[in-house]
């Protein structure tokens, strides 16, 4: 499943994005995205006119969204998994 994020919400958008959305009740979240949150920080740092921390910020913010519910992700973390 595809589909568009138009929010700058990252709880909105973590509760509809991502393999882990699906609920009891069916509910099921898409697999793939584009992301319009990430395209309106990368504009403004691209062009100069904000700092790259603009983007890692919005990076630290939503890996705590996430975090926040309980989805497990190995991007940048995968010696924590291996034993």
């Amino acid at each position: 499943l595809f589909g568009e994020n138009k929010s700058d919400d990252e709880a909105l958008l973590a509760a509809y994005t991502g393999r882990f959305t699906s609920e009891e009740a069916g509910r099921l979240g898409a697999d793939a995205a584009l992301d319009f949150p990430l395209q309106w920080k990368l504009v403004p740092v691209a062009k100069g006119f904000q700092p790259p921390t603009l983007v890692e910020d919005m990076f630290d913010y939503r890996k705590s969204v996430h975090a926040a519910r309980n989805l497990l992700s190995t991007h940048g973390e995968a010696s924590r998994f291996f034993v």
